[in-house]
Order: structure tokens, then C-alpha cells, then sequence
């Protein structure tokens, strides 16, 4: 039994698309790094609250 409102299937998505540039994997590793480091610093700025 078939439906009355059959839709197209989509069209595949243009190669380019899923291309990344340089500037972006550079860019994202970076941040990557700020993240790690900013999460370092919270976790020593909280020890550094401890009474020793």
C-alpha cells in the first residue's frame, strides 16, 4: 500500500562540504589547548584555596 505524499530522497551533500581549511584545525587546536590549560588553572587556583 503506498502513501500519498511521497517525498524526494535528499540530494547528497557536495564534498566541499565536509572539507575542513587549515585555519580551522589550527584555530581548533588551539583553543583546545587554551581549554586544557584554563581548566589546570581552575583546578590549582581551588587547591591554592586549601589551608596548608
Amino acid at each position: 500500500m503506498e502513501t500519498s505524499d511521497k517525498k524526494p530522497a535528499p540530494a547528497p551533500a557536495p564534498e566541499s562540504r565536509f572539507t575542513v581549511s587549515t585555519m580551522t584545525l589550527a584555530a581548533d587546536r588551539w583553543m583546545g589547548r587554551l581549554i586544557r590549560i584554563g581548566g589546570v588553572g581552575v583546578v590549582l587556583a581551588v587547591f591554592g584555596c586549601w589551608p596548608f
